[in-house]
């Protein structure tokens, strides 16, 4: 056995001795290893042609079905397979040896280990019966047990579903049963290194299978093929079963070499490939079984996009560890908005051959780490020096708490809305693509995120805008001759538009009524302030104008009573905050601060003590100027000062 050294002190190293692998070091997955090494919570199932359950290596990281009883011939747990303790083998065998497939043979058996018993020389020296092993191994062999490798989780439960035999053939019908098993029993992630080639008009019931796990929130991610074609041609399964689709269902993977080449028998094109990954002179282990002429534990040399694979689906399961409440569509959004993208490329022919680049490991991990649980306080301020997330406590106007948070740095619109009666936050960050929005609930714990692809600067409100008693999400984009108003699901499914007037310079979106059913839209025309009163198919109702230009608009909700609207005034103005009506009087004005100021502060209403009424907070862009915390009335209730470099989020 090769014994390697650690690349790095500075990473976190396992004390196997072959855990230093080109691959690993290229996807910075020992960097990732310094913040979480993966959870035995999380479930991987490995549809393929079975892994050597109890190879020294992995049979700690195994997954058992504890509800079934081994070997009673009970089917215990009503799922359909008998004694199925340690997964399934769908291969159909003649266990009886009467020449005969009958029905139970034909649904397979218990043991899908794959047998190694009197096979030929040759067969071993393709050792085409280890493909399961080596996929396994790079997934999830037990890290810093000072044996062999280590995987990418050093603790996960590996499900061991096997579809094909020893030559990697077989019924591939088989595939949807594995999938629909892998999701009914737990799995989290599924990895496929396989390629069908011939669907066998199966592609119908494939795609249902691969929807069905993505409804569930499963993450897939599958093997390009190493066939050198391009998969707009020559569509491959199940890598291309989302190709059609307006989800992505399933991440496809091609290969790269160790100078991030594309190796010369990965398939590319289509809709199909979304990431890269090292698929060359690969390390892991083998089937093991020294009665069988099968001494060796471990192998090398191993090429092809089945093992480029793995690789993205150890990195989805270190990510599911963080975060267990995270899904398909969110594991996604974490591994593909987190890769090294080589700059100066054609991007669309870039995009055929990587996806969206080649995968991150430490980045992906340090995207989902950041949403972990951070605080449930509502207001804060980010040192832009030290990224540091300061809470405050309104009560004593006390520091109460630092945390690392870089989404929250890099936050350039904080929204909050209310569901089932608990405040919802919306970070928004400006990507390459356009807008990020990453939802939190009232605890900061991470709900999920998705890309608007709009470069547009943008106002956006929640609201059940059809009375179906579900939540979407109302964008209006800040832009001239914009007339329309972009309906969303909260997973961002693009659902309808709203149809506005092109006279007016659209700019701010609100909920005009108590009762959630008319909206509020802040426009400009001929230099004036334009109030729009709209309902939700976006008929106008009422038009109010305002004969002066405002910097910001934000709204004071008072317990059902008639909404008052509250502008700021511009940055080169004396900071007066003025309060309307909803038919266009002024009610009252103040200083948010000195009358000699002049810049841009920021302003947010929030119910700040739940009593059902609103507070305002005023933010000034000058660091040595106070946080100020005002009654709706416009009296001053806290101030907070601070001497730090500073931008201000509420949240």
């Amino acid at each position: 056995m090769i014994l390697f050294l650690p690349i790095t002190v500075l990473a976190k190293m396992p004390n196997d001795p072959g855990a230093n692998q080109w691959s690993f070091e290229h996807i910075k997955a020992y960097e990732a290893w310094d913040k979480f090494t993966g959870s035995k919570k999380v479930v991987v199932a490995i549809i393929d042609n079975g892994f050597d359950m109890f190879h020294p290596d992995l049979r700690d990281n195994l997954w058992e079905n504890t509800k079934e009883i081994n070997n009673n011939g009970i089917d215990d747990d009503n799922n359909g397979y008998t004694d199925d303790i340690w997964g399934w083998n769908f291969v159909p065998e003649d266990t009886n040896n009467n020449g005969i497939l009958d029905d139970s043979e034909m649904l397979g058996n218990n043991d899908p280990r794959p047998k190694v018993d009197n096979i030929g020389d040759e067969e071993k020296v393709g050792n085409i019966f280890s493909h399961g092993t080596v996929v396994a191994g790079l997934i999830g062999a037990k890290g810093n047990n000072k044996l062999g490798i280590a995987g990418l989780n050093w603790q996960v439960r590996l499900m061991n579903l096997k579809i094909a035999n020893n030559e990697g053939t077989g019924d591939y019908a088989n595939v949807a049963r594995a999938i629909r098993y892998a999701v009914d029993n737990g799995a989290d992630i599924i990895n496929f290194s396989i390629v069908i080639l011939d669907h066998q008009n199966n592609e119908a019931e494939l795609k249902e299978a691969v929807k069905y796990a993505y409804d569930k929130g499963v993450a897939m991610f599958a093997a390009s093929g190493n066939e050198s074609i391009v998969l707009s041609n020559f569509q491959r399964f199940p890598i291309c079963a989302d190709a059609t689709s307006t989800e992505q269902q399933i991440i496809g993977v091609s290969a790269v070499t160790e100078k991030h080449y594309l190796t010369n028998f990965s398939n590319v094109g289509g809709n199909c490939i979304d990431i890269a990954a090292p698929g060359i002179n690969i390390t892991s282990t083998v089937r093991f079984s020294p009665t069988n002429g099968l001494e060796k534990m471990y192998g090398g040399n191993w090429h092809g996009t089945s093992f480029a694979a793995p690789l993205v689906s150890g990195v989805a399961a270190l990510i599911k560890g963080i975060m267990p409440e995270w899904g398909a569509k969110e594991i996604y959004q974490a591994i593909t908005s987190t890769v090294h993208h080589t700059p100066g490329q054609n991007e669309d022919v870039y995009k055929l051959i990587f996806g969206a680049g080649l995968l991150q490991a430490n980045k992906a991990v340090d995207y989902a780490w950041q949403f972990r649980k951070i605080n449930n306080s509502k207001i804060g301020m980010v040192d832009s020096a030290l990224g540091n997330l300061q809470t405050i406590d309104w009560q004593s106007a006390t520091v109460t708490n630092t945390v690392y948070s870089s989404t929250l740095l890099k936050a350039d619109k904080i929204f909050s809305f209310s569901q089932n009666g608990l405040n919802n936050f919306i970070v928004v960050s400006k990507q390459q693509v356009g807008w990020q929005l990453n939802f939190y609930n009232q605890d900061w714990g991470y709900i999920n995120s998705w890309i608007w692809d709009n470069n547009t600067d943008f106002s956006l409100v929640v609201v059940d805008y059809n009375d179906d008693k579900k939540l979407e999400i109302l964008i209006l984009p800040k832009q001239k001759n914009n007339n329309k108003i972009f309906v969303y699901s909260l997973w961002g499914n693009e659902l309808n538009t709203i149809a506005l007037d092109l006279e007016v310079e659209y700019k701010d979106i609100f909920v005009a009524s108590f009762d959630d059913s008319e909206l509020l839209l802040r426009g400009v025309k001929n230099k004036e302030t334009i109030v729009e009163n709209r309902k939700m198919n976006g008929e106008l109702s009422k038009t109010i104008n305002i004969p002066k230009l405002f910097s910001q608009m934000a709204i004071l909700n008072n317990l059902g009573e008639e909404k008052q609207i509250v502008f700021l005034a511009l940055n080169t103005e004396e900071p007066f905050v003025y309060v309307y009506n909803l038919d266009g009087e002024l009610l009252r004005s103040f200083w948010a601060y000195d009358t000699n100021y002049r810049g841009n502060i920021k302003i947010y209403n929030l119910d700040m003590n739940n009593d059902g009424k609103d507070e305002l907070v005023t933010v000034a862009e000058k660091f040595d100027l106070p946080w100020r915390l005002w009654s709706g009335e416009g009296r001053k209730l806290k101030e907070f000062n601070t001497q730090i470099s500073s931008q201000a989020v509420v949240y």
